[in-house]
């Protein structure tokens, strides 16, 4: 292999000595492998902006539909309605993907979706808004699991593609709530409605556009896979599973990324259990930047007059950070290694003090310590959470471990959101 292959493979690799003979041995032991195209990569980019843009799109949409329905707890409800699905759907991925083709499993996902987003906002009554929902968050499921797994098997530049794209979803998506927020202000309309219109039509576009490159992002991404395995990769569309895992290939490939599995739960568990409940909290100094209570509230002179609040100016650093963090994997040459993961995983608890000393009590009342700590805050868990997806599919070793692998280390990922988002609105109740 090359020096310039070694470094490239140094972006991702975990720096073990299994890892860097799995990569020496790909094609004929004496090039690097080959690299996945721009196209290609661009192609997973926006599958990932997919997968998570409706979500955005729906959680970002709670004060449309909390005053179009008269529901104040209607932001709970929507999490329900797309969380328990998704995390009971994930499991059933791990042991049902087999039946059908990877490749149908990302057509059908994505075509549903853009149906299901586009009627959303239609919906008269909130009981067919949360059924709704509540199919997003299967299909999600299936998509997500199916876009991972095709990653896990390719190569680390794909599957960091895809989190660089779950990052962007979520920036997008909170850039058009500011345009709205924006307009709104200056036209004396109302900004929820505005928004809302944006979201879902944007992530139909954005949903129709990943049906597009789907077909061609699957057959790609075989031939990469062929290409690097000597000719031993199944063909395209197929992916790896040729039949039901049993519990034993579940629990021997779960055990082999056991790690890394449990790595990304702790992760993004800690990130969603400050971040947005209790990050929403901080109020700023300048009343201006804070938001005015719901009505029927009245709103205290001097406050609510900035167009964006600093509770949208937080969620938008948060973004950016996690949206660097994701990508730096794939921008630097080389990573943290991996025996220092895990410990820098655990020193982000010391966001917690951070955050709860910015509500409740109130000792920190800084605006540009507020930023601060949210963007460090944010692009450790991009940087983290990345790492933790694009490291531990590497330790199976066929094409059918390394799908199983991504699955599992997805719906390791999806239960630390549960888990944190859950923790939060418990935290938050408190302060």
């Amino acid at each position: 292999m090359t020096v310039t292959g070694m470094k490239k493979m140094d972006r991702w690799s975990s720096g073990d000595a299994t890892a860097t003979a799995m990569v020496m041995a790909s094609g004929d032991g004496t090039r690097a492998p080959r690299r996945a195209s721009l196209w290609l990569r661009a192609g997973f980019l926006l599958l990932g902006i997919g997968l998570l843009y409706p979500w955005n799109a729906v959680v970002n949409s709670a004060g449309y539909f909390r005053a179009k329905f008269a529901d104040e707890d209607v932001a709970f409800k929507l999490s329900v309605a797309f969380m328990v699905p998704n995390l009971v759907a994930l499991g059933g991925m791990v042991f049902g993907s087999a039946y059908v083709k990877l490749s149908v499993r990302l057509l059908v996902g994505f075509g549903a979706y853009v149906v299901l987003v586009a009627i959303l906002p239609l919906l008269p009554a909130l009981w067919m808004v949360l059924a709704d929902v509540a199919v997003l968050g299967l299909l999600d499921a299936v998509v997500q699991g199916s876009v991972f797994a095709l990653g896990a098997m390719t190569g680390p530049e794909l599957m960091e593609a895809v989190m660089s794209g779950v990052g962007l979803a979520g920036l997008v998506v909170t850039m058009l709530y500011m345009v709205a927020l924006w307009i709104a202000s200056a036209m004396g309309t109302d900004a929820e409605s505005l928004a809302a219109s944006l979201f879902f039509s944007t992530s139909a576009m954005v949903l129709a556009a990943c049906v597009a490159v789907t077909g061609r992002a699957t057959r790609r991404a075989a031939a990469l896979r062929l290409a690097n395995s000597g000719g031993s990769a199944p063909v395209a569309g197929h992916g790896g599973l040729s039949a039901m895992p049993a519990w034993p290939v579940v629990v021997r490939v779960a055990g082999a990324i056991r790690k890394h599995a449990a790595l990304v739960f702790v992760n993004f568990a800690l990130t969603l259990a400050m971040f947005p409940g209790v990050a929403l909290l901080i109020k700023s100094e300048h009343a201006g930047l804070n938001a005015c209570p719901v009505a029927p509230a009245e709103c205290p002179a001097g406050q609510g007059t900035s167009a964006v609040p600093i509770g949208v100016w937080l969620v938008f650093t948060f973004m950016v950070g996690d949206f660097v963090g994701r990508s730096l994997p794939g921008w630097m040459e080389a990573s943290l290694p991996d025996e220092l993961l895990g410990g820098a995983i655990a020193s982000r608890a010391i966001f917690v003090p951070l955050f709860v000393l910015q509500v409740a009590p109130r000792v920190i009342a800084s605006d540009g310590v507020a930023f601060c700590v949210m963007a460090v805050f944010a692009v450790s868990n991009g940087y983290c959470g990345s790492l933790c997806m694009i490291r531990g599919p590497e330790a199976a070793r066929t094409n059918a471990d390394k799908e199983l692998a991504g699955m599992i280390m997805v719906a390791s990922l999806t239960s630390g959101l549960t888990l944190g988002v859950v923790s939060g609105l418990v935290i938050a109740q408190f302060m």
